[in-house]
Parts: structure tokens; sequence; C-alpha cells
């Protein structure tokens, strides 16, 4: 077995990264079949990715063992168990801490925001989603990594939340 992950190790560290991007397993969990279907076409041998699909978080608990995917896209807004409680349940498991979590909503808030980061999500993309932004997100090792290549995109989602946050303050203003 040691050699078995000496030798993954190594095939990791020789290609600079490349097996990282290549052959990803992808679990997409969304309610909305057509959001899944999409994104299946979409990301279905994406650089020689391998997806599923999960489309309530029950399901999405069992496939995160079954399927082992190294990144979940995962819906917040589900009925029953939703993204938040996926997301913690990912991230508090030894076995699946590791999986990347990039979390999508069709309802952005601050607080749906910071909540689904808390959690352990490493970033929350808006719906529609950028299949552009996506796909280096897809093909980066982490959302700081994608930041890097999409700093205008990231700029326009920062200055969003910033008036999102100011429209939320002023209604707790005005209902007071």
């Amino acid at each position: 077995m040691r050699e078995d992950v000496e030798r993954f190790q190594r095939e990791r560290e020789q290609d600079g990264g490349a097996a990282r991007a290549a052959g990803r397993r992808i679990l997409i969990v969304d309610d909305e079949a057509g959001i899944t279907r999409y994104l299946t076409a979409l990301l279905d041998g994406f650089n020689g990715a391998r997806t599923a699909f999960a489309n309530d978080g029950f399901t999405a608990g069992h496939l995160v063992h079954v399927f082992r995917p190294d990144i979940v896209l995962l819906d917040l807004m589900m009925p029953g168990l939703d993204g938040f409680q996926v997301c913690r349940q990912i991230k508090s498991d030894a076995e699946t801490c590791h999986i990347r979590v990039i979390a999508m909503t069709g309802y952005p808030t601050p607080e749906h925001y910071q909540r689904i980061i808390a959690a352990g999500a490493e970033c929350c993309l808006d719906k529609p989603l950028d299949e552009a932004g996506l796909l280096d997100l897809i093909r980066a090792d982490n959302c700081e990594t994608a930041r890097k290549r999409l700093p205008e995109l990231f700029a326009l989602r920062d200055e969003m939340l910033d008036k999102l946050r100011a429209l939320q303050d002023l209604i707790v203003v005005t209902k007071t």
C-alpha cells in the first residue's frame, strides 16, 4: 500500500500538476434536473473529467463515498438536506474533507456566501453560471488559483457583494 501511495505522489509531482487538471471526478448536486443535465453535458469529458450527479443532499452524501469525487459542485438551496449541511458533512469527515466544494446559488446574498464559506466551500458561484469561469475553476487547483486568472470576474463579484451588503444595511435601517 505504501508503494502505491508513493507512486501516486511521484506521478502527481512529475507532471507539474497536469494530472490534477485532467481526469477529475466531479459530482454535480442540484435539485433542478435542467441544471444537472446542463452541467453534465458541459463537464463530462472536459479534460478527461468524469461526472456523476445527485438531485438531493442525501444522494450526494452517498455518492461522495461511492463515486469519490475530486470536486463537488453544490447547490445551496435544496429540499431536505441543503447544500450548507452537505458541505459541513463533507468537510467534517476525515475520508472526504480533502474534496473541493464549489457552491452554486440562484439566491446570492452575503449571508449565503458567509455561511457556505464557513461550512468549508472554497467559493460560491452565482447562477446563471459563467461557463468560462466555471471551467477555469475546474482546471485550477482551487478558487484562489482561478482568482489570479479571472481578476475582473471576481472584482465584479466583490463589487456586487458590497452593493448587496449596502442594500441589506438599508433594509435593516428602514425596518427599525
